[in-house]
């Protein structure tokens, strides 16, 4: 398999994908969608593999990340126990608001 250039991909591909991740058509039925665009040593099991997303490869956060902090007892958004911490919620929050605008930003 050759490596497959992802900004170059037609966009009926991305219409296939999205309709397999969204369950309204399998593997293969995305495999068999596929297979007219992949030309030049590619094949329609490159495509997928180039646009699939690499969960296993993705950051590992390691067990001593000094933002990981087992020792406090707070419940972040459960205000029904006597953990919950407001501040600590808000502070939880806004770290996943930021984290959100900095990682996912839409692309044109």
């Amino acid at each position: 398999m050759c490596d497959v250039n992802t900004k170059n991909l037609h966009p009926d591909i991305w219409k296939l994908f999205d309709r397999y991740v969204h369950g309204l058509t399998d593997r293969r039925g995305f495999l068999d969608g596929a297979a007219k665009y992949a030309v030049g040593g590619t094949t329609a099991l490159g495509i997928l593999e180039a646009i699939s997303p690499k969960y296993a490869e993705a950051q590992q956060v390691a067990p001593t990340d000094s933002r990981i902090r087992t020792e406090r007892q707070h419940g972040f958004h459960n205000d029904t126990t006597p953990r919950y911490s407001k501040d600590a919620a808000m502070l939880a929050w806004q770290r996943t608001l930021d984290h959100f605008t900095t990682h996912l930003k839409a692309t044109s």
